[in-house]
């Protein structure tokens, strides 16, 4: 029976026009074998352009792939080319300085060339670190810093107590003189009998027994102990001594409270020795 609707009804996809929905690939279980993998990349283009398709494909892939190889065997070739040259003159200038260079083989001469090339980086590195050196010695020298045997000494123009000093000295990357030659000691008091007022060196007295700041003790025979010197206070007092000048060379040193002010002497051991 009609109803007499307007409305159309619109007909129905087929089976055949509907797009086929894609299958959802699914993992591979832990027991399962390889022929029940999915289908790879490579078996879906087959499937679907065909064989004989599908071989033009590869023509044309292989074909690409050779007509590259040309031009990275131009390159090769030009690398290679640019070492020989390299090689030839490498021995064409080291021959007119070392005869052998003329004799040997292309991988003789490489050989040869790279250690050179290191031997004078390391040059290049040592020449560096010499004029820092250099430079650092004129420095401290410009500052007030004295050479003498291979060390530099430094004679303060401002009095502290001898604790003081010890750290001052440090502050200079040196320490308060250890004093270990005659000759030392000469220099040392060549300095000081031109001022009003003596210097601290790194000797104090602990448990009655003198020591140097380093925890050697004192040798009787590298002593320059001035006479009457070192003396015994009472009460007991810390006691450290100093260098000042006197009439009698090589004995100038004095016992006195180490809470006293007085002038310092820093002794450093530059990294390069130039005098």
């Amino acid at each position: 029976m009609d109803t007499g609707s307007d409305t159309e009804k619109k007909p129905s996809e087929s089976a055949e026009d509907a797009e086929p929905e894609e299958e959802e690939e699914q993992p591979l279980e832990e027991d399962q074998e390889p022929s029940e993998l999915p289908a790879t990349r490579g078996n879906k283009i087959l499937a679907s352009t065909g064989l004989k398709d599908f071989i033009v494909f590869l023509t044309v892939l292989l074909v690409g792939c050779v007509a590259v190889m040309p031009v990275i065997n131009y390159f090769e070739k030009a690398s290679l080319d640019e070492l020989l040259n390299a090689v030839s003159l490498i021995q064409t200038s080291m021959g007119h300085f070392n005869e052998t260079y003329k004799n040997m083989s292309e991988r003789e001469v490489l050989i040869g060339a790279f250690q050179l090339a290191d031997d004078l980086a390391q040059r290049k590195q040592d020449n560096v670190d010499l004029t820092r050196a250099i430079n650092k010695v004129i420095t401290l020298v410009s500052e007030g810093w004295k050479p003498f045997g291979g060390h530099l000494y430094y004679f303060s123009t401002k009095g502290t107590h001898h604790s003081k000093a010890t750290g001052e000295c440090r502050n200079r990357n040196a320490q308060l003189v250890i004093i270990t030659s005659s000759q030392e000691e000469d220099f040392i008091e060549d300095i000081a009998r031109f001022k009003e007022t003596g210097f601290w060196i790194g000797l104090l007295e602990l448990n009655d027994q003198w020591q140097w700041i380093n925890g050697v003790k004192l040798a009787g025979d590298k002593s320059y102990w001035a006479n009457g010197n070192p003396t015994k206070t009472t009460p007991k007092e810390f006691q450290c001594a100093e260098v000042r000048g006197c009439n009698s060379k090589l004995k100038c040193w004095y016992s006195i409270p180490c809470y006293r002010g007085k002038y310092y002497i820093c002794k450093m051991e530059p990294e390069l020795k130039i005098f």
